[in-house]
């Protein structure tokens, strides 16, 4: 099973982290990369309450080495942004998830990042009751991956 294998991996992403702690300190951006790294993995697993501070982290890292539009700061956003939609807390993820595109329009448009990141949105409205939004943001990521 995927849960296995998630559970072979986190020693990996852990020392990889430790690594680059040791390596770079602790606010590095190639920190950053691991720590988002590491929350998606305990995301899969379902441990939110382990991922949440990683991906919180992770944001803190980027915005301090690069300001508040820095790219890959839309990962750990959205990395949030799923975690609070799992758990129920819409009102936290949404403006994440909006932060998240605004950054990724103002980068790298029409990459294939936003149309994820339109998808999880989308999947964020519809569990909010908001289906016309997110029949919108749908579209909006089909023609995206269209181009």
């Amino acid at each position: 099973s995927k849960q296995g294998h998630y559970a072979k991996a986190e020693p990996f992403y852990k020392r990889a982290l430790a690594i680059r702690e040791d390596a770079c300190g602790p606010d590095h951006p190639d920190v950053a990369s691991s720590l988002n790294g590491l929350g998606w993995l305990y995301y899969k697993q379902g441990k939110y309450d382990k991922a949440e501070p990683l991906h919180k982290r992770a944001i803190a890292i980027y915005e301090n080495a690069f300001g508040p539009d820095y790219t890959r700061t839309a990962y750990p956003l959205r990395g949030l942004g799923k975690i609070y939609t799992v758990k129920g807390e819409y009102a936290k993820a949404e403006p994440l998830y909006k932060r998240a595109v605004g950054i990724l329009e103002k980068t790298v448009p029409n990459h294939p990042d936003i149309a994820n990141t339109f998808e999880e949105m989308a999947e964020l409205y519809m569990k909010m009751g908001r289906d016309d939004e997110a029949k919108k943001l749908l579209a909006r990521a089909k023609r995206i991956r269209a181009k």
